[in-house]
């Protein structure tokens, strides 16, 4: 168990389009974590974590899809998890922002494929992070293709 440590801007996934980046304060059997979810983002596959965990939304938004509900959480929303909820997040288009804090680990952590539990390692070299999906010229927003900043200077 760590003591205490600290990591900055850790990337999930893949690196050039991660899932996420969080921040980890590691305090003992307990942890302080941010998270900053990629907008657009929905998890493959449901996970569960090893320990319990309050998380509060800071900005955006997603929805905690389990079994049984999709529980949508926006800005200022506050829910207990057990360290056995099983979920997949579904991020909002304008990204999220959460302060999670975590319990002592129980048990190790993983993911849920086709009914089969895949321990977080195994999963990861089973499934590793999907490639980034480049833009295509029809995604891109109206805002984009306006004239440059330039062409909208005003005289004095």
């Amino acid at each position: 168990m760590k003591i205490v440590g600290f990591t900055r801007g850790e990337v999930v996934g893949n690196p050039e389009c991660p899932v996420m980046t969080r921040t980890v304060v590691a305090l003992g059997a307990f942890s302080l974590r941010l998270h900053h979810f990629a907008p657009d983002h929905e998890d493959a596959h449901p996970h569960s974590h090893p320990w319990w965990f309050v998380t509060l939304v800071l900005g955006g938004s997603y929805e905690d899809v389990s079994p049984d509900r999709i529980d949508r959480l926006g800005r200022g929303a506050i829910r207990l998890r057990p360290s056995r909820h099983t979920h997949r997040t579904r991020v909002g288009a304008t990204g999220c922002r959460t302060i999670i804090v975590t319990g002592p680990a129980s048990h190790d952590w993983g993911f849920w494929v086709k009914g089969r539990y895949f321990p977080w390692n195994l999963y990861r070299s089973r499934f590793p992070a999907p490639p980034c999906v480049p833009i295509t010229e029809d995604e891109v927003s109206i805002e984009a293709k306006t004239e440059p900043l330039a062409d909208f200077a005003t005289s004095a």
